[in-house]
């Protein structure tokens, strides 16, 4: 028998992602040189900061990417967090400065993020899952159908022969 798995296995790629981010943090002069350097620096917000919130989101899946809005809640709050520690951390650095506006748009970047795995985890179980039911959850499969006999949503059903008439409604009335 081998050691139980650790939990925090999971938080690994998270942990080098926040390492990478320090690391770009901790450099005094980040100019490109460009004209639109500034849109540059905040498109770099967004972007690392929405990679960090979907591998926070997938540690808290064990491994793998799942949807659970407590999950998506833990990963933006522990983002942000990483944010404001982020530009407390530029304050102590020569040459850079500390913003509230960054940690706005590192939460949005977060918010960002958890947004596209989102929809993307849609439209991959919608590709996936194949028929199922109206107004059931797009994750999980409908226990009636099979291979042979999807369970096709109300408005994609063959639609009933008209009923027969009873013979209540076929009897003629009385006379008087």
């Amino acid at each position: 028998m081998g050691r139980p798995e650790s939990p925090w296995r999971h938080f690994l790629p998270a942990i080098l992602w926040m390492g990478v981010l320090f690391f770009f943090s901790q450099q005094s002069h980040l100019e490109t040189g460009l004209t639109w350097d500034f849109w540059f620096k905040k498109g770099a917000h967004v972007f690392s900061w929405g990679v960090l919130a979907a591998l926070f989101l997938r540690a808290q899946g064990q491994g793998r990417f799942a949807w659970a809005r407590r999950h998506a809640e833990k990963a933006w709050s522990l983002s942000v967090l990483y944010g404001v520690f982020d530009e407390v951390h530029q304050a102590f650095v020569p040459l850079r400065n500390a913003s509230p506006r960054d940690v706005c748009i590192d939460s949005l970047g977060a918010l960002a993020g958890l947004a596209s795995v989102r929809f993307i985890l849609k439209r991959w179980a919608k590709l996936s899952e194949g028929p199922r039911l109206r107004n059931s959850h797009p994750l999980q499969r409908h226990p009636e159908a099979t291979p042979s006999k999807p369970v096709l949503p109300k408005s994609r059903r063959q639609p009933k022969p008209p009923a027969q008439p009873t013979r209540a409604a076929t009897r003629r009335p009385a006379l008087k």
